[in-house]
């Protein structure tokens, strides 16, 4: 499970974006329990049958909540793009497949390819046909489920919030960096920029 937040927050005017501090982002070791608890509490309403059967010591064990900044997000996107819509394994790294002689497909093989954690190489390794398709089925969402939920401003509701955030580069400092416009494209886009209610100027993102 990933979660990707931006850092930092829209005023409550909507008029401006505040950046979060460069080396502070959350309290790691708050959020830990927050996580905890909730999930526990989650579970427990969802399935008490299912709860019942997780161990106690789990819920007292420190939980770790891993969050790092990541720059500018882009590197973060990069990494999430290649597989975050994608199966589980693709073809090209399915090497072989061996059928079993005997009428049961139990000792049926699958042969593939994985990048090994610590030399980095694609190793190959054979597995039980139905040991293959358990692993694989693992990263199969359960029915109802998605893979990319948004949530706050980035929710598809606020598609109008999205534009503020979206609006075409001007002269000067934004979110989209310092960008010179041709004379010909400046009106138009001066045009679509949303103008504050008190001094009448195009809104900027700092």
């Amino acid at each position: 499970m990933y979660y990707l937040v931006p850092a930092g927050s829209l005023t409550a005017d909507l008029s401006d974006w505040i950046e979060a501090h460069q080396k502070f982002f959350l309290p790691v070791r708050a959020l830990s329990k927050l996580f905890r608890a909730m999930l526990r509490d989650a579970l427990q309403a969802f399935d008490p049958e299912l709860f019942q059967q997780v161990p106690k010591e789990v819920w007292r064990k420190d939980w770790v909540v891993h969050s790092k900044p990541a720059g500018n997000g882009n590197a973060v996107l990069k990494y999430f793009a290649p597989y975050v819509f994608r199966v589980a394994i693709s073809n090209k790294r399915l090497i072989k497949l061996e059928a079993c002689p005997e009428r049961s497909r139990r000792n049926d093989q699958v042969t593939f390819v994985y990048k090994h954690p610590r030399t980095k190489r694609w190793t190959p390794m054979t597995l039980p046909v139905f040991e293959f398709l358990r692993r694989f089925l693992q990263h199969v969402l359960p029915r109802g489920f998605k893979k990319v939920r948004h949530f706050g401003f980035l929710a598809s509701r606020n598609k109008q919030l999205m534009a503020l955030l979206n609006y075409p580069p001007v002269v000067g400092h934004s979110v989209l960096g310092t960008v010179e416009l041709e004379p010909e494209d400046e009106p138009e886009a001066q045009s679509k920029i949303p103008c504050c209610p008190v001094c009448g100027k195009p809104r900027r993102v700092k």
